[in-house]
């Protein structure tokens, strides 16, 4: 019996290491966000055109009110 008891540990601490070897961290929106918000963070003192501009096109405002869409969709599917 104890050497059953043994073999399991066993094999659920090889079950446990090898499916977290394979676990794979994927970038979530929040993560995106995050490193959005701190590249806004981190744009120039400057106030020249050139400084402006180049903080502009560096900056990325394609899905700033994402979210502000997905809760209109949600409050608009209970009516």
């Amino acid at each position: 019996m104890l050497a059953l008891a043994a073999f399991l540990v066993v094999a659920f601490a090889w079950m446990a290491l090898s499916l977290s070897n394979n676990y794979t961290v994927v970038p979530t929106e929040d993560k995106m966000a995050k490193d959005e918000i701190q590249k806004i963070n981190t744009q120039s003192k400057s106030d020249t055109t050139s400084e402006i501009e180049k903080d502009l096109k560096e900056t990325n405002l394609d899905n700033i009110d994402k979210e502000l869409q997905d809760i209109d969709k949600e409050l608009n599917q209970g009516f």
